[in-house]
């Protein structure tokens, strides 16, 4: 029987390297497949793995190369083959475990041009000692990369991943100063005219001691897609200040060109809102946190003390600041409904709820296995295409037809003889401040609000866990609509 392999590549980083002594992902796997060529071994084409932008020291469980381990271990690989050993990993030990896998199921990890071989005679020897090479080179790469980034940064080199709204990278206005080590040389910050005005309003503003809420809501007014956080993020970033840190975490001041005076920062961070003391007794009051959705943006509704003058009310309410239902609701009022509803639904013995509390799923396997035969039954005897290919096989339309029934009629006798899951005895009556959070995050999978302007009756809607998207009211009560909102 022919061997099969999978070929696995990775690249460092790739950046815009190029040249003969570049290892490109493209020429690993030449050179691996030429080896496979040689040796009659097959490479299905859905086992050739790649790694772009990855080092060596990544855990193999996060990289490509688990993919490929699986599939040996799953005896559907007999080896995994890469140009050089330092491909398969630079770390000792996570590549000693790797290649442990490989071994107890078997299978064998072949390196090119390394002539490496896991199953010949001093294999582990040979690895450990390619890898502990691999990982002090890895090493010695990272303290010379570290070295020149902070003479870098003492050039004004800006290191962050992205440059702060207000400026451009200069590698991002010349395209061509792009690779690694031209960015090093490069990669400083440069004003970008149009958001530095937006940036210097923003100063002003908070100077004239608007709240964060407003900023954000005049920034998405001019077109900035922005939260609260980066609005506020905007306002202590001391790169507008001409600041930038080196590599060791030292300020360098008049690293690039500043958007902002020191006098126009310190007016703004002088400003500061309302303070509220958080004692814990407010978040206490909010036990459905985490579940309440908005359904206008599907963003998580927040949970706060809402209110001026010293009047604060817990509520739930939507922030998103793009978000034109911005739905919301007094946590007293949102917390009557549900353990109103979910207390129904214990008295009517859901069998989702009850699923969830006993851990016992059979009853809610069985309903599904029902409506699954149901669907089928269904789709085949009203179905126009099918009915025209057995145009001519009425009696083997008819045996289908048979067999789809026989179906539905077995799920249905499984489940009347599945018994319900128990719920112990709900006598006492449930609040949601009673039961703690833990409770309800077991079995509810969200809570949808809507605006008020929907109607009272349509304002929360609950899904269970287990149910794609049925209210629990509908699948509770057989009367209808149990208290609505």
């Amino acid at each position: 029987m022919e061997e099969r392999f999978g070929i696995y590549t990775r690249v460092s980083d790739v950046g815009g390297r190029e040249g003969d002594s570049y290892g490109s992902s493209e020429t690993q796997e030449a050179v691996c497949r030429q080896w496979a060529e040689r040796s009659s071994i097959a490479v299905p084409a859905d086992a050739v793995e790649l790694d772009e932008d990855v080092s060596g020291s990544v855990a193999h469980e996060e990289r490509a190369l688990e993919k490929l381990l699986a599939r040996c271990e799953a005896r559907d690989l007999n080896g995994i083959v890469v140009r050089h050993l330092d491909r398969f990993g630079r770390d000792t030990i996570s590549g000693a475990i790797a290649l442990k896998r490989l071994n107890d199921c078997g299978a064998r990890l072949v390196a090119v041009e390394d002539g490496f071989d896991s199953t010949a005679p001093g294999s582990r020897m040979l690895f450990n000692m390619k890898m502990a090479v691999a990982e002090d080179y890895l090493e010695r790469t990272r303290q010379n990369f570290k070295a020149a980034r902070t003479r870098a940064s003492k050039r004004g080199v800006y290191f962050a991943a992205r440059a702060p709204f207000g400026f451009d990278r200069w590698d991002e206005v010349f395209p061509e100063y792009g690779t690694r080590g031209q960015l090093l040389k490069d990669g400083r910050l440069v004003v970008n005219e149009r958001e530095a005005d937006l940036v210097r309003e923003i100063y002003v503003r908070r100077a004239d001691g608007q709240n964060i809420g407003q900023i954000t809501r005049w920034l998405v007014a001019q077109g900035i897609d922005i939260t609260k956080s980066g609005a506020r993020s905007i306002l202590k970033n001391r790169a507008y200040l001409g600041e930038a840190k080196d590599a060791d975490g030292a300020v360098k001041k008049n690293a690039h060109t500043a958007i902002i005076d020191p006098a126009l920062w310190e007016r703004a961070n002088a400003v500061r809102g309302e303070y509220h003391p958080r004692d814990g007794s407010i978040a206490e009051k909010l036990t459905l946190s985490g579940l309440v959705i908005c359904d206008g943006c599907g963003k998580r509704a927040r949970g706060g003390a809402y209110g001026r003058n010293g009047k604060r009310t817990p509520m739930y309410v939507c922030t998103n600041p793009r978000c034109e239902a911005r739905a919301g609701m007094k946590a007293e009022k949102l917390h009557e409904h549900v353990g109103a509803t979910v207390q129904e639904a214990l008295l009517n013995r859901d069998p989702y709820l009850g699923a969830v509390l006993e851990g016992d799923s059979r009853y809610v396997e069985a309903e599904q296995a029902v409506a699954q035969a149901r669907h089928n039954l269904e789709m085949y005897r009203d179905n126009i295409e099918i009915q025209e290919q057995f145009a001519d096989d009425l009696p083997g339309y008819v045996e289908g037809l048979r067999v789809r029934k026989d179906a539905y009629a077995l799920a249905q006798d499984a489940l009347r003889k599945t018994p319900r899951p128990g719920f112990g005895d709900p006598d006492e009556k449930l609040t949601v401040e009673k039961a703690d959070r833990a409770f309800y995050r077991r079995f509810i999978e969200e809570i949808r609000l809507r605006p008020a302007a929907e109607g009272e009756e349509r304002r929360v809607e609950i899904r269970f866990r287990g149910q794609s998207s049925v209210k629990l009211a509908e699948a509770a009560c057989s009367r209808g609509s149990a208290h609505p909102i």
